[in-house]
């Protein structure tokens, strides 16, 4: 990491790591750091399998930051467009990676500091956490988050928090499917991590994994006829690529597949 770097990049095989390195901010979001995550995303290396996302210090993400908020008020319209599209760029690009997404959130997470949770694919968060979108208490409007929010949860879910704008612990946001696993501790936590990633990286097809989550986005929000046309070719195409004539083979042979 370089010295003005404002996130911490480490690769570890088929793991990379982005931490968020601003704890003096809360790592608050900024358009230097939003750069840089999008840049390490979108330059993901073709062998990273799990991009594992994350905070130093005390807060996982504190949404915008404060002193670039002071800023905002002078924008033009075109600036702030400008703006809001870097963010929509970086969660886009965790959105679409074909790598397995996992937030590991070790504190406070609140406005766009959320959108990390509602891209990842797998969400594990300490319980002293508070979660929310405080926008609409400060006159802003949680427009990018609200996006992925609706497709997470069902639409009265995402209005209460939304308009709202209260906090709420890991374990509620688990009974809405916004948090896969909560923990008393990171020391607990890690813990599981560490298994739960051994674990997706032995078992899971890298090909299968990236093609599932293709078909997820694209049948989200097609009608059944539609959906179930993708979900055709989908397997289709799956079945002409190499994990699945290996899985196969394997599979028929009763023989143990191992894909780490």
């Amino acid at each position: 990491m370089s010295p003005t770097s404002m996130i911490e990049i480490r690769d570890n095989g088929p793991v990379r790591t982005l931490r968020l390195s601003r704890p003096e901010k809360r790592n608050a979001l900024h358009p230097q750091l939003i750069s840089e995550m999008t840049e390490a995303v979108e330059q993901l290396p073709p062998n990273i399998r799990v991009l594992l996302i994350t905070g130093t210090g005390k807060a996982f993400c504190a949404g915008a930051d404060l002193a670039y908020l002071h800023k905002l008020s002078e924008f033009s319209y075109e600036e702030n467009v400008k703006d809001s599209a870097a963010l929509m760029r970086l969660y886009r690009a965790i959105y679409e990676t074909p790598s397995i997404v996992i937030s590991r959130v070790n504190g406070h997470a609140l406005g766009g500091g959320m959108g990390f949770l509602l891209v990842a694919d797998f969400v594990l968060a300490v319980e002293h956490a508070k979660l929310g979108f405080p926008e609409v208490k400060i006159g802003f409007v949680p427009a990018l988050v609200s996006v992925f929010l609706q497709r997470k949860v069902g639409g009265g879910v995402a209005r209460e928090l939304l308009l709202s704008g209260r906090t709420f612990s890991p374990s509620e946001a688990g009974r809405w499917g916004l948090v896969t696993k909560s923990f008393d501790n990171l020391q607990v936590l890690d813990t599981y991590l560490e298994s739960f990633i051994a674990n997706i990286l032995a078992h899971t097809s890298p090909q299968s994994i990236a093609s599932t989550k293709k078909l997820l986005r694209r049948v989200d929000g097609m009608s059944l006829d539609e959906a179930l046309e993708q979900a055709v070719l989908s397997n289709a195409e799956a079945r002409r690529n190499h994990d699945f004539k290996v899985g196969l083979a394997s599979f028929l042979q009763k023989k143990v597949i191992r894909w780490d």
